[in-house]
């Protein structure tokens, strides 16, 4: 099974939903997360944004007053996927056995505490990815510019990775995955987007 996670910043862009339509197919992606549609979901959007081959509902994490910043999708060829639990920071959905957790995470660090809590497997010994923006990083080397990096943020990713047996699995790509875009010293370029998988795949 390929997963595939992208923050796409606002699906609406022609480019974007072009070039995400590539990628399913040059990756032969079977399951799709997306982080920043920037867009409801809607039976409009749904029929706007379908890929060829993939189901025409889309999970996501929107609610009456909030358009949700993660969405799934998921192709033909895999059973439906059952929402495990859903939030604002992820959404985890078993699969074939396996379990799959989609992250948008927040900046605050105090917010993302609940997110390390929302994602905790406990004594579940299943097949487990997590992927996606986890809105901070493990390792000095992993930034360039910006605020120092606090122990205590590094600290509490790296324990919910140890509790939950999680490893980092090696990217491909640009080292660096996002930037802010701004002039002068405050210019902040990191690592967010990865993987981990646990060892029971």
């Amino acid at each position: 099974m390929r997963v595939l996670f992208w923050n796409i910043n606002g699906i609406v862009h022609d480019e974007a939903h072009c070039k995400l339509r590539e990628l399913v197919k040059d990756f032969k992606t079977d399951i799709i997360g997306i982080a920043e549609p920037r867009v409801s979901v809607s039976s409009r959007s749904i029929r706007k944004f379908s890929i060829q081959g993939f189901n025409n509902s889309i999970i996501h994490n929107s609610t009456s007053t909030r358009i949700g910043n993660l969405w799934v999708m998921w192709s033909l060829n895999v059973a439906d996927p059952v929402v495990l639990n859903c939030s604002n920071q992820a959404i985890t959905i078993g699969v074939n056995g396996v379990h799959i957790s989609f992250v948008h995470a927040s900046s605050d660090q105090v917010t993302r505490r609940t997110l390390w809590n929302q994602l905790d497997m406990g004594d579940q010994r299943v097949p487990w990815l997590v992927i996606g923006d986890f809105n901070c990083v493990l390792r000095n080397e992993e930034k360039k510019g910006g605020a120092v990096l606090r122990t205590s943020v590094v600290n509490e990713f790296s324990d919910w990775l140890d509790d939950n047996s999680l490893f980092e699995e090696e990217s491909l790509g640009s080292k660096f995955t996002w930037s802010n875009r701004q002039s002068g010293v405050r210019r902040i370029i990191s690592r967010l987007d990865r993987a981990v998988i646990n060892e029971f795949i």
